[in-house]
């Protein structure tokens, strides 16, 4: 289970690469813009459940809808960071 109390960070897509975006962490929240040439947004998130299991996701929150450009990007810069 996934509360809104975990820490996560924005990754964003854009034709130079991933850029990282806003962050909330347990030392707190740092918001950046996101960049106007972004194709793709997603969201990590890590949530430590109640067994102290690390619990991880990624969802999209925001595209362009173009998927051609999305899918050469990420055959270009790979798959989204799954960090923090």
């Amino acid at each position: 289970m996934y509360t809104t109390a975990g820490e996560y960070t924005e990754w964003h897509l854009t034709p130079n690469g991933w850029e990282r975006g806003t962050q909330v962490t347990d030392s707190g929240k740092k918001i950046k813009s996101s960049p106007e040439n972004r194709v793709l947004t997603l969201k990590y998130e890590e949530h430590m459940s109640s067994t102290l299991k690390l619990n991880t996701r990624c969802e999209q929150t925001w595209s362009n809808k173009n998927e051609e450009q999305i899918n050469k990007l990420i055959a270009e810069f790979g798959e989204c960071p799954c960090s923090l």
